[in-house]
């Protein structure tokens, strides 16, 4: 019982701190014209980051795994000749990746079972010439924090979660 409590402490307070924006504002840009979506990390992506972060939204979900990969060529966030073209130089796919994976874990908090620096991107080119870009685990066994081992631990995570965040709301109230 110790142990939950610790854990939905630790839960909260992981929340509470992922609510504050650790980028320099000194080094950001709105647009002022631009329309903004109300999330604020993902407003300042570059173009193709916002391809790759609305690629981890989409697999937001299958995040619970921990090895899900996700094919942003198939699911049509790039074409094959994007992604040829960042390999060949053109575009640091990394770097934008590493954007846009900072902007997700920041907008989304409550995605707490992902150690974000497992999440990985990697290119691939098919027989038939196809290039290819998935966002998935790359080299590591999986992307779930340590103490995840699987799917139903992070499930259960998620209802104790839930159920300590609506307690304090119910006191808050």
């Amino acid at each position: 019982m110790k142990l939950k409590k610790i854990m939905a402490t630790l839960l909260l307070a992981v929340m509470i701190l992922a609510q504050f924006s650790f980028i320099q504002l000194g080094s950001t840009v709105i647009a002022a014209n631009e329309q903004t979506t109300g999330r604020f990390h993902y407003d300042q992506l570059s173009n193709i980051s916002k391809k790759i972060y609305d690629g981890i939204v989409a697999m937001k979900d299958k995040l619970k795994t921990g090895t899900e990969n996700y094919d942003l060529v198939a699911n049509g966030h790039f074409t094959s000749d994007e992604v040829k073209s960042y390999e060949d130089g053109t575009v640091n796919l990394k770097k934008e990746f590493y954007a846009a994976r900072y902007a997700f874990y920041a907008d989304y908090p409550e995605i707490f079972y992902v150690s974000f620096n497992k999440l990985a991107i990697r290119t691939t080119k098919d027989a038939n010439g196809t290039y290819h870009a998935y966002i998935g685990s790359g080299n590591n066994k999986d992307y779930r924090i340590e103490g995840f081992e699987d799917q139903a631990a992070v499930e259960a995570a998620i209802v104790e979660f839930e159920s300590k965040v609506q307690e304090i709301v119910d006191e808050v109230n």
